[in-house]
Order: C-alpha cells, then sequence, then structure tokens
C-alpha cells in the first residue's frame, strides 16, 4: 500500500506559500466590505457595510494599516465593536496570517464569542470557509471552538482568567474586548494586559506586532479602558451638520426646556421627540438626518476623527458611542436617561452603555461638618407635609440598638426624624441584646407602635421597620414576628445586588428551636445602596424663580435636632480597595452604626417588594396622599414631585412643633438613647 503524504504535502506547501505571499493591499474594512458576510442583527446574510458604521473602518484600519502598535477604543455597548474585531480576525486569517490571540474577560465569554460571533462568520464567508481549517480536523493542525488554523498562522480565543492559557504564546497580533472586566491580578502574576504583551516581545525589534484594545468604560479612576483612551491622543468624532455643513462632535445635552441647550435635546417623558441642536449653527437637527451625516464620514479624512491631544508619544485612542450609531435611536437613549431619575446606580449604567463614558461616582460623603451645618429648623418627630412614607432602621449592637426614623417624598427626598440608641438594661445594671425581654426591645416596640404627628394635624404610624438581623438573630426573628410591619433584613456586601431581594424563611425561635411557621428574612444589597445615598448627601439646594430654596430630588433634609456623632457615623465610610484591587465599602475610625440604620430604612424605602419609591407611578402618591389627608394646597407640588426629573416640591409651612423629650447619653460616643417611652 502506497503511503499517503496528500494531507501533510498539502499542509507544508501552504505554510511555504504563506510564508512567501506579500501581506495584502487591502485594509480590514476594504477586505470586510469585499468578503464578509453578516450572520446576526437586521443585515444577517449581507455584505459587512463601512457605510453603517465607519468609525470602525477608522480604528481597524488605523490599527493594523497604520505605524503605531497599539490603539484603544473606549465604547459604548452596541456600537460594532465586537463585530470589527471579528473582521479584523477575517483579514488577518484570508491577507495577513498570523499568530493571533484574542482575549475576552472570561473563557466562557471567549466560548460566546466564538458560537455567536467568529464561527458563524467563518460559515457565511466564502473566503473564510475556505481557508479556516474545519472543526472537524483531525490532529493537531485543526480548528475547534477556542482555536481556529489557517495556512501561516491561528486565532487563539482565550479568557483573561486563565493564566495558562495567555503564557507559552508567541503572537504578532492581539485583540482585547471589554479590559475592564479583565482581572486586576491573575493568580499573583499580574495583570493579564502585562501578560499579553510579554507575548509580543519577540516583535519588538521589528516593529510589525498590532495591539487592538477596547470596550465599554465602568468608574472613573479605576476604569482601565478610560484611562487607556486618555493616555492616547483622545480622538472623537466630527461630523458634518446638514445645515451649516460645519463639522461638529455629537454630544448629550439634556432636555429641550432648558435654556441654551445644544447637543442631544428630549422631552422630560414621552414622547421624547429627541433631536440634536448643532453647536455652530443652533439648528434642529432629526434623527432621520443622522444617517447621512454618520455616512457622510466616508468621505472625511481620519473618517472624520479629530485628536484632541496629538502630542508625540501618544497612541491612537477613539471615543464612540449612541449617539452617532447607526445601530439605536436618539428616542430609545432619551427613554434610558429619563428612566434613570436619580438613581445612581442606573446613571452609571446610562453613562457606561450608552455615553461610553466612566462614571464618577461619588464614593466619599462630604465632610460631616458640612452636613451639620446646613441642618434645618424643622419639629422632631413630627412628620413633614410632602413625606408620604415613613420607616423606620434599626441596627443591633451587643449593648443597645441604635434607631433612625425617617420620612421619605415622592422625589425621594428623605427627611431625618428621629435618631437615638436604647441602651440594654440600665445605667446601674447594664445588660444586653441577646435577652428578648430586655427593656430595649420594649422600647422599641413603643416607637413602632406609636403613632407619629403629621403636619395636617393627624397622626400616623411608622409604615414599616426593618431590624438588622446579623447580630443575635433568634432574638431579633422573635421580635419581628410579634410586629405587624416589621421586617428582619440582613444587608449583604457586593456591588450589583438588589436593594431588597426575595425573602427566606427562617423557622427557629430566640432558644434555637424550630418553628413550623417562620418568620421571613429579607437581604439588603448594601454597596448600592450606600452609594444612593452618598450621592444623596452630595447633593445641595438652590434658589428658584420665586426666590424661595428648592431641594433636589433625593436631598437629605437633617432637624437641628441632631448632635454632631449623628453626622459623623453617617460620613464613617468611603469606596477603597482590597488586595486583590476590588472595589469594597471601608470604614473609617469612627462607628457607622446610623449609616447601618439609613442602609435598612432605605432597603425598605426602595426596595421593590415593600415601597420601590423610585419606580411609583403619580396614581401610587396620588392615592397615598389623599390617604394621609394632605389637602388639595399641598397634593399638587406632591405629585409634581414624583416626577423622576422634576424639581422637588416647595418647603411646606413649619409643621407644629412637639414638645422634644429629655434624652440620657450613652456614654461610650455622647449619643443619646431612650430611658423609657418617650410618650
Amino acid at each position: 500500500m502506497q503511503p499517503k503524504f496528500a494531507s501533510a504535502l498539502a499542509i507544508v506547501a501552504g505554510a511555504i506559500a504563506a510564508a512567501i505571499t506579500p501581506p495584502s493591499s487591502l485594509t480590514p474594512s476594504q477586505w470586510a466590505a469585499k468578503n464578509l458576510v453578516l450572520a446576526e442583527g437586521p443585515r444577517a446574510g449581507e455584505l459587512w457595510d463601512p457605510a453603517q458604521a465607519p468609525y470602525i473602518c477608522a480604528i481597524i484600519d488605523t490599527v493594523y494599516c497604520g505605524p503605531h502598535v497599539k490603539g484603544t477604543v473606549r465604547k459604548s455597548a452596541q456600537t460594532g465593536f465586537t463585530q470589527g474585531l471579528t473582521a479584523v480576525e477575517g483579514w488577518i486569517a484570508a491577507e495577513n496570517p498570523a499568530r493571533t490571540l484574542h482575549v475576552m474577560p472570561t473563557t466562557s465569554l471567549a466560548l460566546g464569542y466564538n458560537r455567536e460571533k467568529l464561527q458563524p462568520a467563518i460559515d457565511a464567508t466564502a473566503a473564510l470557509k475556505a481557508r479556516i481549517r474545519d472543526v472537524s480536523s483531525r490532529g493537531a493542525v485543526g480548528s475547534n471552538s477556542l482555536y481556529k488554523a489557517f495556512p501561516g498562522g491561528s486565532i487563539a480565543i482565550v479568557g483573561a482568567n486563565s493564566a495558562s492559557e495567555l503564557q507559552f504564546r508567541t503572537i504578532k497580533y492581539a485583540n482585547c474586548d471589554e479590559i475592564d472586566q479583565y482581572p486586576k491580578d491573575l493568580e499573583g502574576q499580574g495583570s493579564p494586559m502585562a501578560m499579553i504583551d510579554a507575548r509580543q516581545i519577540a516583535f519588538h525589534a521589528t516593529h510589525d506586532y498590532r495591539k487592538l484594545q477596547g470596550g465599554t468604560p465602568t468608574l472613573k479612576g479605576s476604569s482601565l479602558v478610560d484611562a487607556e483612551f486618555e493616555s492616547g491622543d483622545q480622538r472623537y468624532q466630527h461630523l458634518p451638520c446638514p445645515h451649516c455643513k460645519e463639522r461638529i462632535r455629537l454630544v448629550f445635552g439634556g432636555f429641550a426646556d432648558e435654556a441654551c441647550g445644544v447637543g442631544l435635546r428630549f422631552n422630560r417623558g414621552a414622547p421624547y421627540d429627541a433631536h440634536y441642536v448643532c453647536q455652530a449653527c443652533g439648528t434642529r437637527i432629526e434623527h432621520w438626518q443622522k444617517q447621512g451625516m454618520v455616512a457622510a464620514a466616508l468621505e472625511l479624512p481620519d473618517y472624520g476623527f479629530i485628536a484632541e491631544k496629538p502630542e508625540p508619544g501618544r497612541h491612537p485612542s477613539w471615543h464612540i458611542d449612541a449617539i452617532s450609531s447607526n445601530f439605536t435611536t436618539w428616542d430609545k437613549i432619551a427613554e434610558t436617561f429619563v428612566s434613570a431619575g436619580d438613581d445612581p446606580q442606573k446613571l452609571k449604567s446610562f453613562y457606561n452603555h450608552w455615553l461610553g463614558l466612566a462614571y464618577e461616582e461619588k464614593s466619599d460623603a462630604p465632610d460631616w461638618q458640612a452636613l451639620y451645618k446646613r441642618r434645618e429648623p424643622y419639629a422632631e418627630r413630627v412628620i413633614p407635609a410632602d413625606a408620604l412614607i415613613v420607616v423606620m432602621g434599626v441596627d443591633v449592637q451587643k449593648r443597645g440598638l441604635y434607631v433612625e426614623i425617617t420620612g421619605w417624598t415622592a422625589d425621594r427626598r428623605s427627611y431625618t426624624l428621629y435618631a437615638t440608641y436604647l441602651a440594654a438594661g440600665t445605667a446601674e445594671k447594664p445588660s444586653d441584646t441577646s435577652d428578648p425581654e430586655d427593656s430595649c426591645w420594649q422600647r422599641l416596640a413603643e416607637l413602632h407602635e406609636t403613632p407619629l404627628a403629621d403636619a395636617f394635624g393627624a397622626r400616623r404610624r411608622i409604615d414599616a421597620t426593618g431590624v438588622d438581623c446579623r447580630y443575635n438573630a433568634p432574638v431579633v426573628y422573635d421580635w419581628v414576628r410579634r410586629h405587624h410591619g416589621a421586617y428582619a433584613i440582613r444587608t449583604e456586601e457586593g456591588w450589583g445586588r438588589q436593594a431588597l431581594s426575595a425573602p427566606q424563611l427562617v423557622d427557629y425561635d430566640w432558644r434555637g428551636k424550630r418553628r413550623r411557621k417562620g418568620v421571613q428574612q429579607w437581604k439588603a444589597g448594601s454597596y448600592n445602596l450606600k452609594s444612593r445615598f452618598y450621592a444623596y448627601l452630595n447633593r445641595e439646594t438652590s434658589i428658584g424663580e420665586d426666590g424661595l430654596i428648592v431641594a433636589p430630588a433625593g436631598f437629605c433634609h437633617f432637624g437641628t435636632f441632631l448632635p454632631e456623632g449623628y453626622f459623623r457615623q453617617l460620613t464613617s465610610e468611603y469606596v477603597g480597595q482590597d488586595k486583590a484591587g476590588n472595589r469594597i465599602w471601608k470604614q473609617r475610625e469612627d462607628d457607622n452604626h446610623w449609616l447601618d440604620c439609613r442602609v435598612i430604612a432605605m432597603s425598605l424605602a426602595f426596595g421593590a417588594p415593600v415601597f420601590d419609591i423610585g419606580n411609583r407611578p403619580e396614581s401610587f402618591w396620588r392615592d397615598l396622599a389623599y390617604e394621609r389627608g394632605a389637602p388639595e394646597s399641598v397634593l399638587a407640588p406632591l405629585l409634581r414631585a414624583a416626577d423622576p426629573i422634576a424639581a422637588a416640591a416647595k418647603p411646606d409651612a413649619e409643621a407644629p412643633a412637639e414638645p422634644p423629650s429629655a434624652e440620657a447619653q450613652e456614654p461610650s460616643n455622647g449619643w443619646s438613647y431612650s430611658g423609657g417611652s418617650w410618650l
């Protein structure tokens, strides 16, 4: 039998041919326009069209055919950047074969990129299907889901979370997607980006290696793609106005009713009527004109991009976002912004995923002294006219209970109505909160059950009480079980958690005995709630057109009855980093009990299972205002305040004061506590 050398001969011949074939004269975008067939989206089955996203042409052609070895893209979501990487890799396989590394944040995302992007493009594009070896090929030269082999080169798709996949490779080209999601330190061996750079050292002398990196930014100060963009020459696309023909950078503006507004403008509610006001001529540009403006970039130098910092030594870096994208609409951008309201987490998502900007989070509270100085002379334990919901947060400690009662308005402003410390036992004979019969629990029950006076002359009970159950949980469960409207709250660390998640049953009493009908435990996402609270603390009042002071949505009101220690505790935390570089909340030297009380109260106020005040419609607030007995004179401003973007309601007349009760002092921190009932 004759030995079969045909397959081996073809491989050797292909390698020789690839080695002696001169580089293609086609740029990546030119090759894609002639060959790459889209496998997904509304234009599936059609050739890749440069007119849909000329900014992608600028990026991939400059990086792979220009003099620079690196390029950075700071982008919003769904701009076509990943499709651009697919176009580059098709061009590499078909025209400029070399060993290439495509890095996603995780191995599972790497598999997803192949399954949803690269492999469908290979199957749909004849030039690639003929060039890239089939997945079914056997042996070392065959392709698989994370490795595409072709004569003269290959594409390895890996996750940045795997140190082994980033080692023992020599690569000429590197494509790095969503780099903000990469680990900051990989198994104690440094950053994945440094490991990727090390794979290209062999090409430093020839200077023909390339690295294209990009992604959606996250937080200002910790975003890798934002830092890389700013270290580059910072290119922004400038498109011609259809009226005056001046080239303008498309930017986010705001509401159409704001004076002297340029940029993207829209109404405060549907229909949004989103349009653009030219910075050069002030003329209105309609959404349907955007596509022509974008397509015009094909005829402009560098596809319309202008570097803001073209100094020597800076690599090319581009900013692209949804405003100039043909894949979404200006109305959708407006809708997303309006829906975000004043929620810091939703605003962060909007800045990141729609504007392609790093969000500057107000993770540091203002100086406690500034908050202390801005206290207002409203009555203690009297519910203001615009506070339609009242909740109490309780932080459980060994020697007592920290309590804060807050009132909440339709526009998410808060009033601190009462703050106290309920010491366990007595001054002569201290006890602790592990005793369910201790007087501190009885005094807490009095606070929970006794109605408060409101601004309308009526009396209202507290709507809900949240009690921290991380300490002495059985006693907390027993107390909550016996009090209607009380919730056992367990705060949890970590970003992205809900304000209040679905409850789970706990079924043992304070003695550890199982109960057939257990109380419900609710979990609160403390990290995001603290971020929201600190963002609210940083908001300031302004003077309205009528000369009155106007408090913005989310503003925190504090009464003159609150002492210094209260404010020290509210501002006792900040966002820092752990040893792995992850963002975490850290505590300063001061106690943080009042901050914990506020987080627990906010979990009830903002949690979807309870009040969900950030998403309630006007009908909810109207019904609640009538139920509370609010007269027509205050009903209208209350409903206006329910608009997530509208200005806050004007302050009402000061409520009638109630004589404050005398409070004893907690020896350890100078804070007051109730020696008995305050009634």
